[in-house]
């Protein structure tokens, strides 16, 4: 059994909107390891309290607010990573990477290096699969997965050699490896009913943050991303 830490990068929280919902991708990965046997935990950066408004027209004015906490390793966010880190000792950290909060989530890939140099930092979400050479030029980062994450990181976590794996890219003596592409699954049922008692603090969400469905994947009409 391994121990996997998946983190949503705060951005919401350093505004100071609060952010609704959960974070389905991470849930859903998250469930498929356990139904495995490894034990996960989810740290969502955007809820690990109640603060701020949901009036999302102020996220412009705010947004100098975000620039300030990402390099302030002393604001109580921070440390509340450690305490979590400190406390699970994760094998694997899982990084989501959006284009919009980017920045917070090369932050957080940097502390949990500082925390756990052993942990394998593990990147994923929409800018790796579709810039993944901005994502390979972070020290930090051990693997990145492209593309739908749940097979590939049960294949990563049970120890597949690495060569073997599709759908990811990976440091090897120096150099930067990107592997096949993985086929998407067609049958979501595979995965299991998310899990929400994976996330931490999920008391924090009300019953409407829960209410997130997915019932398909990507673009009906094929688009590009």
């Amino acid at each position: 059994m391994k121990r996997i830490l998946f983190i949503q990068p705060p951005f919401f929280r350093f505004i100071g909107i609060q952010n609704r919902y959960f974070p389905y991708q991470f849930v859903s990965m998250g469930t498929y390891l356990k139904k495995h046997g490894h034990s996960v935990r989810i740290f969502e950066g955007d809820k690990c309290s109640d603060y701020g408004n949901i009036d999302f027209s102020e996220q412009e004015k705010l947004y100098h607010h975000y620039l300030k906490k990402i390099q302030n390793f002393s604001d109580p966010f921070w440390q509340t990573i450690e305490k979590e880190i400190n406390n699970f000792k994760p094998d694997f950290i899982g990084i989501t990477f959006c284009t919009t909060f980017i920045a917070s989530a090369i932050r957080t890939a940097q502390y949990c290096k500082i925390i756990t140099p052993s942990a394998t930092i593990i990147a994923g979400g929409p800018h790796v699969t579709l810039l993944p050479d901005d994502i390979k030029k972070i020290d930090e980062i051990d693997i990145g997965v492209i593309g739908e994450g749940e097979q590939t990181i049960l294949e990563i976590v049970n120890g597949k050699p690495i060569n073997l794996i599709n759908g990811i890219f990976y440091k090897a003596n120096g150099n930067t490896i990107q592997n096949p592409p993985r086929n998407f699954e067609e049958n979501l049922d595979s995965f299991g009913i998310p899990d929400r008692s994976l996330l931490i603090n999920h008391e924090n969400y009300s019953a409407e943050d829960m209410g997130l469905l997915m019932i398909f994947r990507g673009c009906p009409f094929k688009c590009a991303y």
